[in-house]
């Protein structure tokens, strides 16, 4: 007798349990569905069980083109990955699975916001290792997933200013090095700590609060914006053009002249290093950071309120 058979007889007679309902298949959060690949569409039919896909008129079979159509782009891993990259990579695990696939994803289904997770079995394949056949598990996580995606926020923000910290900076560099050209900007407020000691810290926050909130309104999928500690910030410009830092820098500036504080009077300016680079800079980021840096300082050195430009070759 296999495994099976015995464990379901025992269950029967001692419990009056059903094995495959009430112990193999028993979570009402989670559902069974066996996948079909073509060169036309994935589709997942269910076997078994309750998921968010239920809430379509025909929950029990749909294709993969709902998915796609139904990816929450504003997610904050989103946010920190980048929309576009962090939906490609993820749909891409389901996409092109081999063996086995395991994905959590944010999914707007008929005006709800869900976490799903799919898991799949690759159970027969193409000669070429192209999955025909799979089994999935998809399972409802949201309520574990709300709290752990604020909290993955709080570690990619900085608390005052709710731009992007140094250790997104880091993961950035780490993710998106290569995608050149590349143009950083380093800078921080002239003058800051006077400022501070005149007119209090508080005052002090409100300036690097507003500062920021101009700066972010720049922010796009290929323009991020740092504050990288105290007054100094960080701007990383990917797939930028060499022509464009002077509009880069002037648009910096800008953010700075205008933050409707009635009872400041100090005009504010900034120095800016910046740093142009055609070369993967994935595993240099602390040597570009600190370059950029440096051409901050010669900025400082040269009466503040200018912007040093600088190359960074790599080799």
């Amino acid at each position: 007798m296999n495994l099976y058979k015995k464990a379901e007889r025992v269950l029967l007679d001692k419990y009056h349990v059903d094995l495959l309902h009430e112990i193999v298949l028993a979570r009402n959060d989670r559902a069974v569905y066996y996948v079909e690949y073509t060169n036309k569409n994935i589709t997942f039919s269910k076997i078994h069980g309750k998921s968010p896909f239920d809430l379509f008129e025909d929950g029990d079979c749909f294709t993969f083109d709902y998915v796609e159509q139904s990816f929450d782009l504003n997610s904050k891993y989103g946010e920190v990955a980048g929309k576009e990259r962090y939906k490609t990579t993820n749909l891409n695990i389901i996409r092109n699975m081999e063996h086995e696939a395991n994905i959590t994803i944010p999914l707007i289904i008929k005006h709800q916001r869900f976490w799903v997770r799919f898991h799949l079995y690759s159970t027969l394949s193409s000669d070429n290792k192209k999955p025909i056949l799979a089994s999935c598990y998809i399972t409802d996580v949201t309520k574990y997933l709300i709290n752990e995606e604020m909290l993955y926020e709080k570690t990619h923000k900085d608390a005052l200013t709710k731009l992007f910290n140094r250790y997104a900076l880091n993961y950035h560099f780490e993710i998106r090095g290569d995608n050149v050209p590349i143009i950083g900007f380093y800078f921080d407020i002239d003058n800051f700590k006077k400022h501070n000691d005149v007119y209090g810290h508080d005052t002090g926050d409100e300036v690097l609060v507003r500062l920021s909130k101009n700066l972010n309104n720049l922010a796009n999928e290929n323009f991020k914006v740092y504050r990288v500690g105290g007054d100094e910030f960080f701007i990383l410009a990917f797939e930028a053009s060499k022509s464009n830092i002077e509009e880069y820098c002037t648009a910096i500036n800008k953010c700075i002249m205008n933050l409707g504080l009635n009872d400041f009077e100090d005009k504010l300016s900034l120095s800016i290093g910046c740093l142009y680079t055609t070369g993967d800079i994935r595993s240099k980021s602390e040597l570009f950071i600190k370059e950029a840096d440096r051409l901050m300082y010669v900025s400082k050195n040269n009466g503040k309120n200018t912007v040093t430009v600088g190359e960074f070759v790599v080799f």
